[in-house]
């Protein structure tokens, strides 16, 4: 569920905060109830609140394991737009950049131990997104998803990504037997770099 609400809002933020944002116009605002400057406000007090409460930086974690939607910059960016908007209080605008320089490191160190990890074998990499799966999952039609992958897709069209048919998050079944081969093959990997 973390990672879904990370997913979400990074992918909010994105579009509200983002290098696209000025190109979202709606006609008649006011008639619409469309005030991003408000809804900003509203989602950054949920990243502060969920950063609060994060005492093992699951939520941390989440946030920057997105592939999709994450990007340092945004969250940057979006400091900068609370800060000149006013629509924060500089202790609140403090803690988010202390959750975006979490982030910003969990991200870093992420990315450094697939580095380590080097080539990495192609039965264990996502199909869509092209990464290495932690979680494989295999899907009702026979492929095999990362779960966090597959649940960020799951949220914004209920079908089979390949096959287009409908599909739920009930459908799914664990694969654990790519998992033991993958965790078996990061494991000695690590021991092969000195990484234990």
């Amino acid at each position: 569920m973390v990672e879904r609400i990370a997913a979400m809002l990074n992918y909010f933020l994105l579009y509200l905060a983002g290098p696209e944002r000025r190109k979202l116009k709606v006609k008649d605002p006011e008639k619409l109830g469309w005030n991003p400057k408000e809804l900003l406000s509203m989602i950054t007090e949920i990243y502060l609140n969920l950063f609060n409460a994060d005492k093992d930086e699951v939520f941390v974690t989440a946030i920057a394991a997105d592939g999709r939607s994450y990007k340092d910059e945004v969250f940057v960016e979006t400091s900068n737009v609370l800060r000149q908007l006013g629509l924060k209080s500089n202790h609140d605008i403090s803690r988010f950049d202390e959750l975006a320089e979490r982030v910003r490191l969990v991200a870093a160190a992420a990315e450094e131990e697939e580095a380590d990890l080097g080539e990495i074998p192609d039965d264990f990499l996502d199909p869509v997104m092209y990464t290495l799966m932690t979680d494989p999952i295999k899907l009702p039609s026979g492929g095999t998803m990362d779960r966090a992958n597959i649940l960020r897709h799951l949220l914004t069209d209920e079908t089979d990504p390949f096959t287009r048919q409908p599909l739920k998050a009930e459908d799914l079944v664990p694969d654990t037997e790519l998992k033991a081969k993958i965790d078996a093959w990061i494991a000695e990997r690590k021991t092969a770099v000195g990484k234990t």
